[in-house]
């Protein structure tokens, strides 16, 4: 598998490595601070530096979302994202236990990711995106798709096929199939094919993957009674399934009496009176 990994990070910049932070800067892109390649810099057309890790996908049991379904778990408008049109799917990354040589790098992976958040964060700024907030310490890295964008209604049979799982997705889906097009993960599974897009749980969650990502910042100034805020993102250009984590199996067959119900023995001890010793 280790030489899987490395064909698959070739003509990329692996997050794990202790040489990355000389090989990329910070520039503006279409007005998005993008993370590009020191040696493309000064080139007319400069894009985004490729980046890779390798990292288990898993969603706190505290969530109860799996967040890189194709309708994102969409149950309403939140505090950040108010349409449905504006929805992403989120996918957290944390260390891959089952394959030690990568699981020693994610602390390098994560060290790396923070200093280029500090490289280009804004004094007094609150940061946001790339990190949970209140994790502490450290562990995981959030990585997040862009699901729609505006095009013309040529679009609308693919729009109208997308999977959706809530009441809430389906009518909001409806709203927007003529104004935007969907924009499918690039998700491959182990035999390299194109996971299709009902098959993302099942083939996503509790996987090792190899992601390629793009980081972008955005500053935005105090608004009101809110402070500024740093926003980082992970895009996603691209993942590609390593490995599955084994499911455990467990008894699912009830046993014919109740476990907890003393048996008779346990009852006779509990009634039977201790003898006096004489």
């Amino acid at each position: 598998m280790d030489a899987e990994i490395l064909r698959l990070v070739e003509d990329t910049y692996y997050l794990g490595g202790p040489g990355v932070r000389d090989e990329l800067v910070w520039r503006s892109i279409g007005g998005v601070n993008t993370l590009v390649a020191k040696a493309e810099e000064a080139e007319a057309k400069k894009e985004a530096a490729p980046l890779t890790f390798v990292a288990l996908v898993s969603e706190p049991e505290s969530n109860g979302k799996f967040r890189l379904n194709p309708d994102a778990s969409w149950t309403g408008p939140m505090k950040f994202t108010k349409n449905f049109a504006d929805v992403r799917l989120y996918g957290r990354a944390i260390k891959p236990s089952n394959i030690p040589c990568f699981a020693d790098d994610f602390s390098t992976i994560l060290q790396n990711v923070e200093w280029f958040m500090k490289e280009t964060e804004t004094p007094g700024y609150s940061k946001q995106g790339i990190f949970t907030e209140n994790e502490n310490p450290r562990a995981s890295v959030n990585m997040r798709h862009v699901l729609f964008e505006r095009t013309d209604p040529k679009e609308v049979e693919a729009m109208e096929k997308w999977p959706v799982y809530s009441d809430q997705a389906r009518a909001d889906l409806a709203k927007i199939k003529d104004t935007h097009r969907v924009l499918p993960l690039w998700a491959y599974g182990k035999d390299t094919k194109l996971i299709p897009p009902e098959e993302y749980r099942e083939a996503l969650s509790d996987a090792v993957v190899c992601a390629t990502v793009f980081l972008k910042h955005w500053a935005y100034p105090p608004k009101g009674d809110e402070g500024g805020r740093d926003v980082y993102t992970a895009d996603i250009q691209h993942l590609r399934v390593l490995s599955k984590l084994p499911i455990t199996p467990k008894n699912r067959t009830p046993p014919p009496i109740d476990p907890g119900t003393p048996t008779r023995a346990s009852k006779k001890a509990r009634i039977t009176p201790k003898k006096e010793s004489t």
